[in-house]
């Protein structure tokens, strides 16, 4: 093998040594060895490095190839221009061979208001000038419970400042995020509050009893219709020469049962004081000695006598039934004469009934004291209604009984006189005016003697406890007050107590699931807090199951009290919650009970209706509310609308009427109907109808029925209808209630047949 330099020499072509290559090698040696680049390789045998990775090329590769590779490189790949990335606010500027010697510029906007300058050393921005700055008002701004307040300080500065409000928070917490903050903090369960804590008073009354707290007592007021015995009878006046011709007494001495004074005979009593007798005549005394019945006689008697107009001998017992209000209490004088014998009760009890007497002895021999004589008897009466009857019985002859009431002393009776008006002309003076010019009259029978109607007989109720109210729903004017009202306006009320025991209180309060028991306490309103007690039955156990805890506390003796509420768990309890008590909530009047339209009425004839009320007393009648005919009295008696009153003319009229209850225009409720006044010659009255008569008594089918003319069994015609066109059919027997009897009836037209001789005690 060739050697050069110490070298195996491969890589020349055609090597052929003559002689030692290396002799030529020196450094003086001028002989060069000259080689092709396509005979000499890069690591020809692929020893480390194994190639030239930068320019791709492997070992084992020859000089000329490495050359042109790296003259393409150069060339080529190296030989680019610049390319610079530009932004926002930079941008490239080429320079240079190829652009290799680039610089950058800054980019200025052009927008409005730029004051950003290039200098020497940089970009330069000027300084801003900022104006002096106006003083601004505090700024609050509030959500839910974080109030934020901005301020401006003199050089301009703002200020925040925020503000929490602890409590809205605490609130807010309980309301909104109680969960999520329970699980956060421990015992959170006393943050809560009492929800919905609720406390109502009530008087400790029974069932349908109401408060009276003027009496402090619990009442409730029924009625029943009363026992009216006899029938109706038309009032005529009469006259005579011995009625009070002796002139009047009054027994202010005192008088028993029988009307007498307390001495042997009116003579004695005269004598002795007990009678004060009053002659002024014709005030007291009628003094024409004359018979004759058409003559004109006077005195009190003569002025009210009445008896029946279709039997002025009539045999029996005639009298009124009225109601009296009493201004005031007092003393009132009761005046009374009759032939031949007169009563009076006062709220069905007896106060003087004549023929109770001892004899003749007082009432003279023939008994004539009672008639000429004007009886006066100091009564003493309460404030109020009161039922007054008087009567008069005949036992013979003509008959007769007047009666009436003042209200003033004995010194102004004695100085009574006639009114000028009425002793100028008598006929023409009104019957219901007050024919005294000086005495305050409340009652007199004088106000029948226009042809009214008055009962034979009396009303009773069904025992003492009950009061009769005569009024019909009617203003008791004086001094004709009640005396004209027909008996089936009559009523009797009576009103039961009950003891008062203490106001109760109902505590009711939202139910928190986990709290073991409450704790209630109350103290009068007003007290300091230290006077809390504990209320009895607390602690209030907590029930294990509904929405709603409560406690009934009893026996309170005022509605003024107030309580507090608090509730307890195992380590805590929550803070107190007070309350105010109030009253019992007041259930709004119904006047659904009233007939809508209501029964007719007919002309000339005296209407009644009755209607209980619903709802929490007392009532009121709203006059502003009040829309009825001239003729119709609307009242609230008790907890009944009583509507009543005489037609004087036909037609259909609307009805209004408002009702308002528990002491508050508010709680109103309105009727508006109707009610059809028939002419004269119609007839509306309340049957009972059935198929067993007694059936009939139960009231359990009530009907209106209508029918023309006067009630004669047999050709009488029952109708349902106003317009009488539809008979009532359906039943066998039919009861008037006004009068108790019992009646066949023709279940198919209507026709009222005869009398079964079964009533019915109405």
């Amino acid at each position: 093998m060739c050697q050069i330099c110490g070298q195996p020499d491969n890589i020349r072509c055609n090597c052929q040594v003559t002689q030692p290559f290396c002799d030529q090698c020196g450094n003086d040696n001028d002989c060069v060895e000259k080689m092709d680049a396509q005979c000499v390789f890069y690591h020809l045998n692929c020893t480390n490095p194994a190639g030239l990775v930068n320019l791709g090329i492997p070992c084992n590769t020859d000089l000329e190839t490495i050359l042109e590779a790296l003259d393409d490189l150069v060339g080529n790949s190296f030989n680019i221009p610049f390319q610079g990335q530009e932004t926002s606010s930079i941008r490239w500027v080429s320079n240079g061979p190829a652009g290799h010697k680039p610089y950058a510029h800054v980019k200025i906007s052009e927008d409005d208001g730029n004051i950003a300058e290039i200098h020497a050393d940089g970009v330069f921005v000027p300084a801003p000038v900022i104006p002096d700055p106006e003083p601004v008002e505090f700024v609050n701004v509030t959500n839910d419970c974080i109030t934020i307040t901005v301020t401006q300080d003199e050089d301009g500065k703002y200020r925040i400042t925020p503000s929490i409000d602890i409590v809205c928070l605490i609130n807010k917490i309980r309301t909104e995020h109680l969960v999520e903050f329970c699980e956060l903090v421990s015992e959170c369960t006393c943050l809560q509050s009492i929800a919905n804590l609720t406390a109502t008073f009530a008087a400790a009354c029974p069932n349908g009893f109401i408060l009276n707290e003027e009496t402090e007592q619990c009442e409730s007021t029924e009625t029943t219709p009363p026992n009216v015995s006899g029938s109706i009878v038309t009032a005529c006046p009469t006259q005579y020469y011995q009625y009070s011709q002796y002139g009047a007494i009054v027994y202010n001495g005192g008088f028993n049962a029988a009307g007498e004074g307390i001495g042997a005979n009116i003579t004695a009593d005269i004598t002795a004081g007990n009678v004060t007798p009053i002659t002024t005549n014709e005030v007291w005394r009628d003094n024409v000695n004359n018979a004759g019945t058409n003559d004109p006689h006077y005195g009190p008697a003569n002025r009210a006598a009445l008896w029946s107009c279709d039997s002025p001998t009539f045999v029996g017992t005639l009298g009124f039934v009225v109601p009296i209000n009493a201004p005031t209490t007092k003393t009132y004088y009761v005046a009374v004469a009759a032939d031949n014998e007169f009563q009076i009760d006062v709220d069905g009890v007896n106060v003087v009934t004549s023929n109770n007497g001892t004899g003749n002895a007082y009432w003279m021999s023939d008994g004539g004291a009672k008639f000429r004589f004007w009886h006066i008897y100091p009564i003493n009466l309460t404030a109020g209604v009161h039922t007054l009857s008087v009567a008069g019985t005949n036992v013979g002859g003509p008959g007769f009984f007047a009666a009436e009431v003042y209200d003033n002393t004995l010194a102004e009776l004695q100085a009574a006189a006639l009114d000028p008006a009425f002793t100028a002309n008598r006929a023409a003076f009104p019957l219901g005016s007050n024919p005294y010019s000086n005495l305050n009259l409340i009652f007199t029978t004088r106000c029948a003697r226009g042809g009214g109607s008055f009962t034979v007989g009396n009303a009773t109720c069904p025992d003492n406890t009950w009061t009769l109210d005569t009024t019909g729903g009617s203003p008791l004017t004086p001094p004709c007050q009640g005396i004209n009202n027909d008996t089936s306006q009559w009523v009797c009320r009576r009103t039961t107590t009950a003891p008062f025991s203490g106001y109760t209180a109902t505590l009711v309060w939202d139910r928190i699931p986990s709290a073991i028991n409450y704790t209630v306490e109350q103290k009068p309103t007003g007290d300091p807090d230290t006077s809390y007690v504990a209320c009895v039955g607390s602690p209030v156990a907590n029930p294990v199951s509904g929405t709603t805890v409560n406690l009934v506390v009893s026996g309170l003796p005022t509605d003024e009290f107030t309580f507090r509420v608090k509730a307890n768990f195992e380590t805590c309890s929550t803070e107190f919650e007070p309350v105010e008590a109030e009253k019992a909530t007041c259930v709004p009047v119904s006047l659904s009970a009233v007939d809508n339209p209501l029964l007719p009425a007919t002309n000339g004839v005296a209407y009644y209706e009755e209607f209980p009320l619903s709802g929490t007393g007392p009532f009121l009648l709203v006059l502003s509310g009040l829309d009825v005919p001239v003729w119709m009295n609307v009242q609230i008696i008790g907890s009944n609308l009583v509507i009543s009153g005489t037609p004087d003319n036909t037609g259909e009229v609307d009805v209004v009427i408002q009702v308002s209850n528990c002491g508050s225009i508010e709680t109103t409720d309105t009727y508006t109907g109707s009610i059809n006044v028939l002419s004269a010659g119609n007839f509306v009255e309340k049957f009972t109808v059935a198929n067993t008569q007694p059936n009939l008594c139960l009231l359990n089918t009530e009907i209106a029925a209508y029918y023309s003319g006067a009630f004669t069994p047999g050709v009488t015609v029952l109708y349902t209808d106003a317009l009488m066109t539809t008979p009532v059919a359906g039943y066998d027997y039919v009861n008037r209630i006004d009068t108790g009897i019992t009646y066949n009836l023709n279940d198919t037209t209507g026709v009222v047949g005869t009398a079964t001789g079964h009533t019915c005690s109405w």
